[in-house]
């Protein structure tokens, strides 16, 4: 499998995220694609992400992952809005395509907490049950046939999420209290009257 994951450095200072795996390329795709035509089914489009699931799939399997796909954009559109994905990408992917891919990856590698993340750092809302439901569903059905992306890494993810960092993060208070000569603290336990 390709490197599907890198970031570059341009001279202006930013950094730039290529997801250019082939289960990338073509998840996003199908993904833009099908967001483009939303809630119209059938247009230029919708026969062009048909086309290009069918190309890799035999028709039962691509029929089904279309649905999923169509489901999970239902989904954003219904709690929040579609992502920003863009038809024949080839340039460093927009933050809605890398938090998309990873919302994927991280349900194909059982991370359910770093797929909400990444679904509420897309949509930019709390209401992500149903996305990450239907999600649930187009991820597994996509791993099954061999579609298998890889995570973000966690510094990946929290540059892009906009998270701050952390000077120290690895220390904690008991490590320091255990080094200046303390003792561990304790949890006590208090009865309610």
């Amino acid at each position: 499998m390709a490197a599907t994951t890198g970031a570059q450095e341009p001279e202006n200072g930013a950094v730039a995220i290529m997801l250019a795996g082939r289960s990338e390329r073509l998840t996003l795709e199908v993904a833009a694609l099908l967001a483009q035509e939303l809630p119209r089914i059938g247009g230029p489009a919708f026969e062009k992400a048909v086309q290009i699931l069918r190309a890799r799939f035999p028709a039962q399997i691509a029929g089904a992952m279309l649905n999923d796909f169509i489901l999970v954009l239902s989904e954003m559109a219904h709690g929040a809005h579609l992502p920003r994905l863009r038809v024949g990408r080839s340039r460093a992917a927009n933050r809605d395509e890398v938090f998309f891919a990873a919302m994927l990856a991280a349900l194909q590698h059982g991370d359910k907490g770093r797929a909400i993340e990444a679904a509420i750092a897309m949509l930019d809302t709390g209401r992500v049950n149903g996305v990450i439901l239907a999600a649930q569903a187009l991820a597994r059905r996509l791993a099954e046939n061999g579609v298998l992306l890889s995570g973000l890494h966690s510094e990946i993810f929290d540059f892009v999420a906009g998270y701050p960092a952390v000077e120290g993060a690895r220390e904690t208070s008991t490590s320091r209290a255990l080094e200046r000569g303390g003792v561990r603290p304790s949890l006590t336990l208090l009865q309610s009257a």
